[in-house]
Order: structure tokens, then C-alpha cells, then sequence
């Protein structure tokens, strides 16, 4: 059975400069997220390396290595781990997002769809809707940028995956870029459940029951207007036929 509730922590973390250092902090700020009793923790996009870097640089072997002490260290504190990484496929880079589960085991991973002017540069644009599952619940993601194309959420909850958590980097990433943090968790009646500020490391936490997840205004959407109701089933079929194919 699906769990009913599950206890969150969203990572607002400031990029270290080199990947070993990343890892470091994702393993520390883990630990502590699961001595509190977390269930779920989400750190930001490209946790792994940071985000301004120059990542035709970045080793596909020390990703990989990255990754694995990720794994090793969900499976040490029985956690699930849901984590922004540069990742390798079919000869492309990609912009990704990973879940691994209770036992370190990797599984689901969506690449960005919507990349912005600075990553195509690196990274392939993915081809898939993120919908998965934790402890049974239905899930999705969208990776920064995408927030611009409400479509990429819309339909997974439609499929019905449930609640908000944000998770941001903070403060300078180099290059003159910035981070304003601000990562959140909120309830499906647009409560704030937790709230980051705009310049400190740390980690927020919500308890998601979720039986206040009714997705109405998904369900509202199926039904009206009446001329898209046949238009809406049609992508969802697409999605799901989709997600079979890439997984």
C-alpha cells in the first residue's frame, strides 16, 4: 500500500568548488536529514558538480563515482534520495534528476526537457515526463527552468502524483551567477509547510499527509472544457506509452 504519510527534507545547499566537496556536504546534509526521520530528501539541479561549471570538463567517471557514494549513502541511512546530476547516455550529456531508494538502488531518472541557452551547450534535451514512485506514492519533477511550462506538471499529476517540494542552491555559483535559494514545501491548499531564506545553507522539513491530495485541480482540468477532455486522455496515454519506452 502506498505510504500515507511521508516525512520530507528539501537540501538548500551553496555549491562547493570541486565535485568531491559536493558529495562531501550531499553525504552530511543526508545524515542529518535522516536522523531527523526524513523519509524523502531532494537536493537541487546538478548537486553533484554545481551548476555554473564548465562540464565538458566534468569526467563521466567521476560522476559516476559521485553517484555511487550518493547510493551508498541512501542505502547506509535507509532513505530515499532524489538529486540533480550532469549524467551520460547514448553518447549525450544530460541535465538529470535521479531516485534512489531505501536500498541505494537507482530507480527512475528524468532528463530536462527545457534546457536554457547556457546548458545546450552541454547537455540533450530529454524526451519524457518525470513520473515514479516513493514508498508507493506517485511522484514527479521538473528541473528549474522547466517552471516556464506548467504542461510538464500538469500531466503527472493528472497520473497522480501529489504535493510541492522545492528545493534551490544558494548564493553565488561563479560566472556572476546567483542562487536566491527561497526552496519551500507546500500543501496541495497552497499552504507553506516550510520556507528557506534567501542566503543560508540548511535543510527544511514537512510532514506530507497525504490523504489532502486530492489533485482537483487536475481532476477539473479531464473535465473542463468538455472539447478537451478526449485531447488530454490521448497525452496521457502518450505519456505513459513513452515512459515504457525509455524505462
Amino acid at each position: 500500500m502506498p505510504a500515507k504519510v511521508l516525512q520530507i527534507a528539501a537540501a538548500q545547499l551553496k555549491f562547493r568548488r570541486t565535485l568531491p566537496e559536493n558529495v562531501e556536504l550531499i553525504r552530511r546534509l543526508l545524515a542529518e536529514a535522516a536522523r531527523a526521520g526524513s523519509d524523502v530528501v531532494l537536493f537541487p539541479e546538478c548537486a553533484l558538480t554545481g551548476y555554473s561549471v564548465d562540464f565538458h570538463k566534468t569526467a563521466r567517471g567521476e560522476i559516476e563515482n559521485g553517484l555511487k557514494a550518493v547510493s551508498d549513502a541512501a542505502r547506509a541511512h535507509r532513505c530515499h534520495v532524489v538529486i540533480g546530476s550532469p549524467t551520460f547516455a547514448r553518447g549525450h550529456r544530460f541535465n538529470s534528476l535521479l531516485v534512489f531508494d531505501r536500498q541505494g538502488r537507482e530507480r527512475f531518472r528524468y532528463h530536462k526537457i527545457h534546457l536554457t541557452q547556457r546548458e545546450v551547450k552541454f547537455f540533450k534535451p530529454g524526451n519524457s515526463i518525470a513520473y515514479f514512485y516513493i514508498d508507493g506514492v506517485p511522484c514527479t519533477a521538473i528541473i528549474c527552468h522547466e517552471r516556464r511550462f506548467p504542461e510538464l506538471v500538469r500531466l503527472p499529476v493528472m497520473m497522480g502524483a501529489v504535493f510541492y517540494v522545492f528545493a534551490n542552491s544558494v548564493g553565488p555559483q561563479g560566472g556572476g551567477l546567483w542562487s536566491a535559494g527561497d526552496s519551500k514545501i507546500v500543501a496541495p491548499d497552497s499552504r507553506v509547510l516550510a520556507l528557506a531564506n534567501s542566503r543560508d545553507e540548511m535543510l527544511i522539513h514537512a510532514r506530507l499527509n497525504l490523504s489532502q491530495a486530492g489533485r482537483k485541480y487536475a481532476r477539473d482540468a479531464l473535465r473542463q472544457p468538455a472539447f478537451l477532455r478526449g485531447h488530454w486522455k490521448a497525452m496521457l496515454a502518450a505519456c505513459r506509452r513513452q515512459l515504457v519506452r525509455q524505462h
